[in-house]
């Protein structure tokens, strides 16, 4: 842990700084930016980072509620209405908050001597950061990058992590545009370079792959060695032009081509039982290599690693030996639905204390009203480097809140005493122990974290709810980035309210509402109080509006602190009876549906005067928002009728303003208007299947991620005969001598039996292979005589990154909302993040 620490002064004299508040004596050991991830705020400084996405002066009242008493703000006066300025603050005025959090950082790593490698490269960087610490670690204590840190904010806070512990650190640098690497070469300082490949990642922020790969090698101008392979055409013209600049630069190359003369040449690959034999050569001396794995990309990212160990003078032997126990990195946190209302957060892609830090800032933001519970297991090289780390451990899980704790390895068992401050703990020396205990979970949101020799995927499975082979797998992050490029398309001010109704399209209302709440988002909607009366007992706070109220729900709408919409006289005077009934009436919120032409719900223009004179009537009613619906905001052809919408729904508005005597929030735009009509944005819009990535716009399509992944897998395969029939009826025809698979999924899970008989095709090893009969209940078949790799257990995406839902909608005649919608709640949802 950082056992360096600065007072606010020597921050202020670093960042070139005015101290304008010198109120804290303390001392600073954190650097927060976002004010959901403080958990040490006595010893943290906030910086008030500006990002397209946010501005971190709005949240410094907020920082300094939750105990931060240092603060870094920008010179623009701003925030002096966003935090009361007690006698106990610093605060720090910088010209840029980001800069000065770069040259805190940048100070921070000038006080240590030590090898630091520093890794870009368009793919691949944190798998070889994660695989060179497993390989370096029996030898070193390496501080490498959480997770995938690697931008211009997390590269400051990656290198903060050292101490006076490490030996070598690892750090990644990842850019997207010119310009982006000099200041990360200033804080990371690497003198030995890796540059993993160069493709096709950030490539619009470039001209060439070769203008990307001289602005990557900005990361090595200090350097004595750098690794890279010649295989890469800009790359090998890129180090041509740099060594001209740096010619003291000593090359370390590596190459899958027998043809080049590179310092280590992979020779031949053969494939053998889920492992690939390498033959390689190295300076002149040829060697077999075995490793437990067979794609070009895990082999690629090997033999950087085995070139590094190699110049690193290690024997070839001992690297073996560390190599053959390398696994494949999930690279994501896995989140599901276990047994007896348990949530399970599966974290298994790396153990140390950095990822431990990641994870429990996560489990800290599932805002249920579960208790938080950890399982982790040994950390690797305890016996290495001082068992101090368990009170470390000990520390981070208490400052977390963390209410049960089951710790799995003879070394974190010999320290129970250490955590006996956690209200409830178990020990077990090793997995099979603690699966064949049985302990029982209940009511809990629970993490698990183990190193990868303790084989947590089998507690995982133990903890799951469904055993079903087909999943809908949830991308919170490329849903993130979806949400933030619809932001970005709206003023600064402007809210966003984002429709979880039916089940968030099919993805899970909790899950998706909670992950908003964390981004704070401004509104959620759902269709029915009962949807709304689930996110409030699993703990949103976040305002929920209902779309279609019923009598029979008022009472509960009122108790759960949902708001109603109201959009007929019907409902209004529903709603009047009831409140009637209640005595010292609280402000009560509603919100007003105009119907200005969409013909489903709303009150129409022509009464929207007579509504204003009752809704002045009673005052108790606060009108919170007033909204219409778009009925073709995605046609172009029919922009007239749009713009005649806008402008009914703006003289409504005024009659209502004009009457009641404030200005409620108006919301007309939907994810198709955002786009198209920005003079409608008004002071909010409603986000809905834009979030999953699906946008009408065919310009915003292609910079939307797909969010969700139907997959299942081939539960049998058979060979049939031409002439031979599948499926009920015989309507599947073998036209030829066919393999034909049975899936596990059916139109109980969501395949609409128009998929049957040929009409759709799903992605299997990298091809499509069509449906074949009619879809059954639970089971469906497909024709894969062209797909020769398929067998048994081989996963099948009926939609997905691979094979976007655009293009099975398309074949089907289905919309994406129906396909979503349609996918059944005994699917396993699995919510994934980097």
């Amino acid at each position: 842990m950082l056992n360096i620490h600065y007072k606010a002064s020597q921050i202020a004299e670093i960042t070139h700084g005015n101290l304008i508040f010198s109120g804290f004596e303390g001392v600073v050991q954190h650097l927060i930016y976002d004010t959901r991830r403080i958990n040490q705020p006595e010893s943290s400084v906030f910086f008030a980072l500006k990002t397209a996405k946010s501005d971190g002066h709005l949240f410094l009242q907020q920082a300094y509620h939750a105990g931060v008493r240092v603060f870094v703000v920008e010179k623009n006066g701003e925030y002096l209405s966003n935090i009361f300025f007690a006698q106990d603050v610093s605060i720090i005025e910088v010209n840029n908050s980001l800069l000065a959090m770069q040259q805190l950082a940048t100070y921070h790593r000038n006080l240590f001597s030590l090898p630091v490698v520093g890794i870009t490269g368009s793919n691949g960087k944190t798998i070889v950061k994660e695989w060179l610490g497993q390989l370096l670690s029996p030898d070193f204590r390496v501080t490498k990058s959480p997770n995938s840190y690697n931008s211009q904010i997390g590269v400051p806070l990656s290198v903060w992590q050292l101490n006076n512990d490490s030996q070598m650190a690892i750090f990644e640098a990842g850019i997207s545009q010119r310009g982006e690497m000099l200041p990360l070469q200033a804080i990371i300082q690497p003198n030995i370079g890796i540059i993993t490949n160069i493709g096709t990642a950030h490539a619009q922020g470039f001209g060439s792959d070769f203008e990307k790969s001289l602005e990557k090698l900005n990361l090595f101008t200090q350097v004595q060695k750098l690794f890279y392979s010649p295989d890469y055409a800009p790359l090998q013209l890129a180090v041509t032009e740099f060594m001209r600049l740096y010619p003291e630069t000593e090359l370390c190359t590596w190459s899958c081509q027998p043809t080049q003369n590179a310092d280590l040449t992979l020779l031949k690959s053969v494939e053998m039982d889920g492992e690939s034999l390498l033959t390689c050569r190295y300076k002149a001396e040829n060697f077999m290599v075995k490793i437990p794995f067979t794609d070009k990309a895990s082999i690629e990212n090997v033999l950087i690693c085995l070139i590094f160990m190699l110049e690193k003078g290690y024997h070839l032997p001992l690297i073996q030996q560390r190599i053959s126990r390398l696994q494949s990195l999930r690279m994501r946190l896995e989140q599901k639905q276990g047994t007896n209302n348990t949530l399970v957060i599966n974290d298994g892609y790396s153990l140390d204390m950095s990822s431990l830090v990641v994870a429990l800032d996560y489990l800290k933001n599932q805002k249920t009203f579960l208790a938080h519970t950890v399982i982790l297991s040994d950390f690797a090289d305890t016996d290495s480097f001082g068992k101090e780390i368990y009170a470390q451990i000990a520390e981070l899980l208490q400052q977390h809140n963390i209410k049960k704790l089951v710790g799995i390895g003879r070394e974190i068992s010999k320290r129970a005493d250490y955590f006996k401050n956690i209200e409830t703990t178990h020990f077990f020396e090793d997995t099979q122990s603690f699966l064949n205990h049985k302990l029982r979970f209940e009511n809990e949101v629970i993490l698990l974290k183990g190193a990868r020799k303790f084989e947590f995927e089998l507690i995982d499975k133990f903890l799951s709810d469904k055993t079903h082979e087909t999943v809908l797998e949830v991308n919170l992050d490329a849903m993130m980035h979806n949400f933030n490029f619809f932001k970005l398309q709206l003023r600064p001010k402007t809210k966003i309210m984002v429709m979880v109704k039916a089940f968030s399209y099919g993805s899970g209302s909790y899950e998706l509402a909670n992950l908003l709440q964390y981004h704070q988002v401004d509104y959620l909607a759902v269709a029915y109080a009962d949807e709304g009366v689930k996110l409030r007992e699993a703990g949103i706070k976040t305002p929920i509006m209902v779309l279609n109220p019923e009598k029979g729900s008022f009472s509960t709408i009122l108790k759960h602190g949902l708001e109603p919409v109201i959009f007929s006289f019907r409902l209004l005077n529903l709603f009047l009876g009831f409140l009637s009934g209640i005595e010292n009436k609280p402000k009560v919120p509603i919100h007003i549906e105009i119907d200005t032409g969409m013909h489903r719900l709303g009150f129409e223009p022509a009464t929207i005067f007579e509504l204003a004179q009752t809704l002045k009537k009673h005052p108790f009613l606060e009108v919170v928002s007033v909204f219409s619906h778009l009925a073709a905001a995605e046609d172009a052809h029919l922009q007239e009728f749009t713009t005649m919408q806008i402008n009914a729904f703006n003289d409504c508005y005024k009659v209502l303003c004009a009457t009641l005597g404030y200005k409620p929030l108006r919301h007309l735009t939907n994810t198709a208007g955002i786009q198209r009509y920005p003079e409608a944005h008004f002071e909010m819009v409603r986000l809905g299947i834009g979030l999953h990535g699906i946008d009408s716009n065919l310009d915003n399509q292609e910079k939307l991620q797909q969010v969700s992944t139907l997959k299942t897998v081939i539960s049998q395969v058979r060979e049939l005969k031409k002439g031979e029939t599948v499926g009920y009826n015989r309507k599947g025809i073998v036209e030829r001598n066919s393999r034909i698979a049975t899936l596990a999924i059916g139109y109980a899970d969501g395949i609409d039996r128009t998929f049957g008989l040929g009409r759709a095709q799903f992605y299997v090893d990298g091809r499509l292979a069509p449906t074949i009969g009619n879809i059954c209940m639970d089971m469906c078949m497909l024709d894969i005589t062209d797909v020769p790799s398929a067998s048994e257990g081989t996963e099948v995406v009926v939609f997905g990154e691979e094979y976007p839902i655009q293009k099975i909608c398309a074949q089907t005649g289905i919309i994406p909302y129906e396909m979503l919608t349609n996918v059944s709640e005994r699917v396993k949802r699995v919510y994934v993040k980097q």
